[in-house]
């Protein structure tokens, strides 16, 4: 918070804020009766808690220390805590000095106070320790147990040199027995790191870490063998990092599955037996060694350095020729970092049978010794080409030895045909005259190399001490790099040293209420919240704590809450998203009215506003007690509606009468829910909407639709249970359609586009009156070119009911086709069900046919009549009929099907109900699949029919 003078008047409350270096921070919060800001502590605790997760350990904790209320709630809400110099000392602060004692000393008192967790998420302590304060860190690490804390650091290297691994006894000793007793448990451990201390891995308490993913051990002296103990049981470890501990070996009594990584550095091991059948990665500074990683066929990368042999003129190309190929013979890209001898002496070198078998990019880092003018030591480079046969891409990066010049190439060497590389690169190219003699070899050898740059791929960069390299991922996936400067006594940056932008970009990607939360913390998060809010969603989530009855969810409370948040607002040039979802009515249009024109000056391009909470599913509503939308707000000096792309109302009235109407002319989506129309809809707004791309109507009472001009640009049509009497659109490039109403003509000008179209039709009220007439001739001539079409539709059946209608128009285009079909009549007739045979002859080109039906139940004794002409069709490939055996006429169905269908691969016939209804018992089932193979039992489409 911000500092005040000393001298405070009688309405400000005073608050002493004691860091943990115990020196006095003052903060003064301003308390004003009559103001109706939401002030810090007026906000509900799974809020502070929430701003509280945000910040770092130091600020989390200071704000812990501002009162009794604020140290309960982060009691409460406390998932990190991190030991580390720049937490318990005040960077700059000389007169606490840093030693262990004063070290030991905070952290004891911080835990104190303190409560343990059903989970901590995250438990670090980096202070150079020592065994001396065993006493304290066994206290501390069982309160990491207790806690349960998934990620643990355990690291006491700072103080010690790079190199140094430093003796044992002098180092804390891990003691694992206490995630073994009866409070402490190791199953939630997920990350494990630990730094200079000492493992008794021979102690008889030893726990299994189960549940370990990561595991980075630095600089540890072992009391027992860690291959035999803690590696062969933990089944979920995914990586293993191990680096400047002494050990003879490493290896695994059983296969790890899932580890995918292993990082092995100055470990000074003497043999490496693993079994990772998963293994991705594979890193290795060591002196060579033989090694075996059993059933790795997936290694993606390698990363292997090889540190030198103590013997004269002993360079690794042996090792790398030998035994590498064996033992990664299956990696896609490999890193070498080696140094090569060259004198004329070393000529010949090892060969095996091995071979780099889908090695595609070899980089090699190769510092040379010996004599500049020999070319004999550089060409034994050449094996690679052999050793490597699906290479493309290959690096040797050489250092050593000065610029030669005056020598021409020998040529004397026969090349080696290799039918895959690609490119080539070589830095250092004239330091050592062999290397050109090299790069010739090369270019005769490779018959396919391209003769143009290709970047290759960068190293990593550098970075000093006192630069942190962070990448912040934007909502399209890219990565933008953004380097801060770090404070030179602390390694952590803090929230507050971001720069501005950084921090709106971190508020833009929080929830509305979640950014409103941070806006809250202080005057500078207020400014930069006014700053960077884009979006205003106001809803019962978002203006009321969930769980908290304290307050009433009205529609006062709310309207009362939504005016005090928009008088700290700012006006924005562009307001990207504005969300009203409540239930308010008509008599609240003053409140409304506000907001709109708030929204309509900020040129909000997202537009909601959502009255319907609170209104049962089909209930329209009266349109008099409705809020009117005003329309005119958008047509006003101030307001615009050019800026607007999507618009959402749901159960508001439109008064399109309106003199001072503006249409959208940029909108792209328009969703309407429940309104009530004082005019005509179709002839003021939608003719000159030329950007509009998605049309959305439901529960809206329509006489009609249609368009006065053509709308080029609509794809998307949604119109539910509006009870038009017509439908006359004039789109070209309309691709989907949906229809819920009942029957009713209509037309799609020139909509020759259409892929998807979805029609549910309601029932008429005339009795036996099914829909099937309406599908076999209007469907056809609305929608003759769309291609997956799916139909909704009640079907009477009845011995009466057997002619149709008739048409010419046909489904020209219609490759798939589903029915959903509640059937009502009598399960023994046929002729009602067969009359859905004139599906073949509508679709000529249909391929897929699924029939979903329900009502009945499962009928037997019956057998096929087989008296009715097939209908031969050649395009027709699958069939899925489900709810197969209720009705009698069903299977008749399905054998004229498989009579016609010339080319039919395959029918599946289920006898479940896999649409809404009463569903059959499982006996029904089972009776349904005996009835069907017991009609196609001995028949010629056995191959064809798939009985579920």
């Amino acid at each position: 918070m911000a500092k005040q003078k000393e001298g405070v008047d009688k309405r400000t409350a005073r608050k002493m804020i004691r860091s943990t270096e115990g020196c006095a921070k003052s903060i003064t919060l301003e308390r004003n009766n009559k103001s109706d800001d939401v002030q810090l502590h007026d906000l509900p605790n799974d809020i502070l808690g929430s701003i509280l997760s945000r910040l770092t350990f130091r600020e989390s904790s200071q704000m812990g220390l501002v009162s009794h209320t604020w140290r309960r709630l982060w009691r409460s809400c406390c998932r990190k805590l991190v030991f580390t110099s720049a937490t318990m000392f005040q960077p700059g602060n000389r007169s606490i000095k840093h030693t262990r004692t004063n070290f030991a000393m905070r952290v004891n008192s911080f835990l104190r106070q303190l409560r343990t967790h059903p989970t901590l998420n995250k438990f670090v302590i980096k202070f150079g320790l020592r065994r001396k304060h065993t006493r304290h860190v066994n206290r501390w690490i069982r309160f990491c147990s207790v806690s349960r804390a998934r990620h643990i650091t355990i690291n006491f290297t700072p103080g010690v040199k790079d190199f140094f691994m430093g003796p044992a006894n002098s180092k804390y000793i891990f003691p694992l027995n206490v995630f073994s007793g009866p409070e402490g448990s190791s199953t939630h451990v997920r990350t494990l790191h630990l730094g200079y201390v000492c493992l008794d891995t021979t102690s008889s308490d030893f726990m299994i870490f189960a549940n370990l993913k990561k595991l980075t051990l630095h600089k540890i002296s072992f009391l027992g063998d860690l291959q035999c103990l803690m590696l062969p049981e933990c089944n979920s470890l995914e990586c293993l990092s191990i680096s400047f501990c002494s050990l003879p070996g490493l290896s695994t009594c059983q296969p790890l599955q899932r580890l995918r990584c292993v990082r092995l550095h100055y470990c000074y091991l003497k043999k490496i037996e693993l079994e990772a059948p998963n293994l991705t990665s594979f890193d290795l500074t060591n002196q060579p060694i033989p090694f075996v990683l059993g059933g790795s066929l997936n290694v993606m990368e390698a990363n292997i350095k090889l540190l030198a042999k103590d013997s004269p003129y002993g360079d690794n190309l042996d090792y790398i020729y030998t035994e590498l190929p064996a033992a990664l013979s299956h990696v896609h890209k490999l890193s070498i970092t080696s140094g090569l001898f060259v004198y004329d002496q070393l000529q010949g070198f090892s060969k095996t049978s091995a071979r780099f078998i889908n090695l595609r990019h070899l980089t090699m880092y190769l510092p040379l010794y010996g004599e500049p003018k020999s070319i004999s030591g550089i060409l034994r480079l050449a094996y690679l080409l052999e050793l490597a046969p699906a290479l493309e891409e290959l690096e040797l990066h050489v250092n050593g030895g000065g610029v030669d010049v005056g020598w021409a190439l020998r040529r004397n060497m026969l090349p080696y045909s290799h039918n895959r590389l690609k490119r080539v690169l070589i830095s250092g190219a004239t330091v050592w005259e062999g290397l050109m003699e090299l790069a010739y070899y090369i270019l005769r050898s490779a018959n396919r190399l391209e003769n143009k740059p290709v970047p290759m791929g960068k190293q990593k960069e550098g970075v000093d001490k006192r630069t942190a390299r962070k990448m912040i991922r934007s909502t399209e996936g890219c990565a933008k790099s953004i380097t801060f400067e770090r404070n030179n006594k602390s390694d952590d940056v803090q929230l507050h040293d971001l720069p501005n932008d950084i921090l709106g970009s971190i508020l833009s990607r929080l929830t509305f209420r979640e950014s409103s939360q941070m806006g809250l913390v202080s005057h500078t998060w207020r400014r930069l919240w006014r700053s960077c809010c884009r979006k205003l969603v106001f809803t019962s989530a978002t203006m009321f704590q969930p769980g908290n009855r304290s307050i009433k969810h009205t529609r006062t409370n709310f309207a009362m809450r939504v005016n005090s948040f928009l008088r700290q607002l700012r006006t924005h040039p562009t307001l990207n998203k504005f969300v009203i979802k409540f239930g308010l009515r008509r008599k609240h249009t003053r409140h409304v009215n506000r907001w709109i024109r708030f929204c309509s000056v900020s040129r909000a391009r997202h537009i909601t506003i959502n009255f319907t909470p609170g209104v049962k599913d089909f209930f329209m509503g009266p349109a008099n007690s409705k809020y009117i939308f005003p329309l005119n707000l958008f047509s006003g000096p101030e307001g615009s509606s050019t800026h607007v792309r999507t618009l959402h109302l749901g159960y508001v009235c439109l008064d399109t009468t309106s003199s001072d109407f503006m249409i959208f002319a940029n909108l792209k989506k328009l969703t309407l829910h429940k309104i009530s129309f004082l005019g005509d809809l179709q002839c003021l707004m939608l003719p000159e909407c030329n950007s509009l791309e998605c049309l959305s109507i439901s529960f809206c009472s329509l006489p009609g639709l249609s368009t006065c001009q053509p709308l080029q640009r609509l794809r998307c049509v949604r119109l539910h249970y509006c009870y038009l009497k017509k439908i006359e659109l004039e789109a070209p490039n309309l691709t989907s359609f949906d229809l819920t109403n009942q029957p009713i003509p209509f037309v799609l000008g020139g909509s020759l586009n259409v892929m998807e179209a979805n029609i549910k039709l309601l029932a008429k009220d005339s009795p036996y009156g099914d829909n099937l007439d309406y599908i076999y001739t209007e469907l056809p001539a609305a929608l003759s070119h769309v291609h997956k079409l799916s139909i909704t539709s009640g079907l009477f059946v009845y011995d009466q009911l057997q002619g149709f209608s008739k048409t010419s128009a046909r489904f020209i285009n219609l490759r798939h086709l589903t029915m959903y079909l509640p059937l009502y009549g009598e399960p023994k007739s046929i002729s009602g069900i067969l009359r859905l045979a004139y599906l073949l002859e509508l679709a000529p080109a249909l391929e897929e046919l699924e029939l979903h039906v329900n009502g009945g139940g499962v009928d037997v004794g019956w057998a096929l009549r087989r008296n009715m002409l097939p209908y031969s069709h050649n395009r027709l490939k699958r069939v899925l009929i489900s709810g197969a055996t209720v009705w009698e006429g069903l299977m008749e169905l399905a054998y004229y099907i498989l009579r016609s269908a010339n080319r039919l691969e395959s029918m599946v016939l289920d006898p479940k109900i896999r649409i809404g209804g009463p569903q059959l018992d499982g006996w029904m089932i089972d009776i349904g699949r005996e009835t069907i193979k017991n009609i196609f039992e001995g028949e010629e489409f056995q191959s064809i029919i798939t009985i579920l």
